[in-house]
C-alpha cells in the first residue's frame, strides 16, 4: 500500500505538472478512476500535494494547479506566508474568527502570523509597516477603532499605495477600496429589536459604546423595526457612551436608562455590555426576562452561564473568517483578476430566558432565528 500510495501522488504531481497554472483538476473520484486506485488513497495524495503548495483547493469549487513558477512545474516548494491584524484575540468574536481563518489555510498549507492591534492605531501602523518589510503574501485586517475619519488618515494613505492583496473583515477604512468580509449589522439589530417588540416589551432602549459604523448600522437595525411597528424612537431610551465595550459602561448605562427613562428592554450592542447591564438588575433585584428584557450580541459562551441565559445575535464569525481567508488565497493564487468588494452575511438570533415572559427558558440551536 505504500508504494502504491506514492506512485499515485507521483503520477498526480506528473499530471499536474502538465496543465496550467490555476486550472482545475479532475474531482477525486474520476482521478481514483484514471489512477485504478479507491478515493481514499487519491485524497490522501491531494491533500499532502496542497499541503506541499503544489495544489490548492477552493471550497465548493476543486482542487487547481498552484503556480509554483516556470519552466515545466517546478518540484520546489512555495511557501506562503499571510497575517491576520486584529485588535484582541482574547475578546468576542475574534477567536471565531481567527479559527475560521486558520482551517482554511491550514488546507493550503500556508503560515499564519497573528498581530494584536489592542485597538492602537500606533501598534497597528508598526505591526503594518514591519509586516510590508516582511514582504508576507497577504493579510486580513479587522482595523482598530476610529471614531473621526482623520485619526486613520495615514493607515489609508499606506494601505492605498500597498501592493499586497489584503481583505478586511468585520469593517474596512474610508478611502480604501480592498475586499471587505462583514456581517449584515442593520438586520441583527432589526431582528434583536423585532423580537423585544414579539415578545411584548413596549420600551425598548438602546445601549451602545463607541459611536463608530457598526453602532451606527445596528441602530439603524433598531429603528427600522420599531418603525415598522408604529413605534417612535424615543431619545431618552437611546444611550451612546464614548467609553469602552466594558461591564462597567454596561451597569452605569442600565443605571442612568433606568433613573431617567424607566425602559422595560434593552437592546445591547455587544454582550460584554450585556452583561453589566444583567449585573446590575441582579444587584437590584429586577427580575430579568419577567420585569425587563435584555438581548445582546455575538453570542458569546457566556451568553449560557446567566441565569436566565442571554439572547443573543451571532455574528458568525467562523463563516466570515472562513470567508475572508478564501478571498485572501484567491488574490494570492490569482493576481490580476477582479474580486468581489462586498460579501456580507446574514447574523442569527439564539433565543434564551432575558428575553422572555411568561414562560420556561428554552435554549441555544433550538431557538435559533435566521
Amino acid at each position: 500500500m505504500p508504494v502504491l500510495y506514492k506512485e499515485v501522488k507521483q503520477s498526480i504531481l506528473e499530471y499536474a505538472a502538465q496543465r496550467r497554472p490555476h486550472s482545475r483538476l479532475p474531482s477525486r473520484s474520476e482521478l481514483s478512476k484514471m489512477f485504478f486506485v479507491a478515493k481514499t488513497t487519491v485524497d490522501r495524495a491531494v491533500k499532502e500535494l496542497v499541503e506541499e503548495g503544489y495544489l490548492y483547493s477552493l471550497s465548493g469549487s476543486g482542487t487547481y494547479v498552484a503556480d509554483c513558477g516556470t519552466n515545466a512545474f517546478s518540484l520546489k516548494k512555495k511557501e506562503i506566508n499571510a497575517a491576520v491584524l486584529l485588535p484582541n484575540i482574547m475578546h468576542d468574536t475574534y477567536p471565531g474568527i481567527l479559527r475560521g481563518v486558520e482551517d482554511v489555510m491550514q488546507s493550503y498549507g500556508v503560515n499564519v502570523v497573528i498581530c494584536n492591534t489592542d485597538n492602537d492605531l500606533e501598534r497597528q501602523e508598526s505591526y503594518l509597516r514591519r509586516l510590508i518589510r516582511s514582504e508576507v503574501s497577504g493579510m486580513i485586517m479587522i482595523p482598530t477603532i476610529t471614531v473621526k475619519d482623520s485619526e486613520g488618515l495615514a493607515l489609508s494613505n499606506m494601505l492605498t499605495e500597498l501592493d499586497m492583496p489584503v481583505v478586511f473583515c468585520n469593517r474596512g477604512i474610508p478611502g480604501v477600496t480592498r475586499p471587505l468580509i462583514a456581517s449584515n449589522n442593520f438586520y441583527g439589530g432589526y431582528i434583536a429589536t423585532k423580537h423585544l417588540l414579539e415578545m411584548g416589551y413596549e420600551r425598548i432602549a438602546f445601549l451602545s459604546s463607541y459611536p463608530y459604523q457598526l453602532t451606527h448600522e445596528r441602530f439603524q437595525g433598531y429603528q427600522a423595526a420599531l418603525w415598522e411597528n408604529q413605534r417612535e424612537v424615543d431619545n431618552a431610551l437611546v444611550r451612546i457612551e464614548e467609553k469602552d465595550n466594558c461591564a462597567e459602561t454596561g451597569y452605569e448605562g442600565a443605571r442612568r436608562l433606568l433613573e431617567n427613562a424607566r425602559p422595560d428592554a434593552i437592546f445591547c450592542f455587544n454582550d460584554r455590555l450585556a452583561y453589566g447591564v444583567m449585573n446590575y438588575f441582579y444587584e437590584k433585584n429586577i427580575a430579568v426576562g419577567e420585569e425587563i428584557g435584555v438581548v445582546g450580541y455575538d453570542n458569546t459562551p457566556s451568553c449560557e452561564m446567566f441565569k436566565p441565559g442571554l439572547t443573543s445575535v451571532s455574528y458568525e464569525e467562523y463563516e466570515n473568517g472562513r470567508r475572508a481567508a478564501e478571498m485572501l488565497m484567491e488574490m494570492i493564487l490569482k493576481p490580476g483578476n477582479s474580486f468581489q468588494r462586498l460579501t456580507v452575511t446574514n447574523p442569527r438570533l439564539f433565543v434564551r430566558g432575558s428575553s422572555r415572559r411568561g414562560g420556561a427558558e428554552r435554549d441555544s440551536m433550538a431557538n435559533a432565528i435566521k
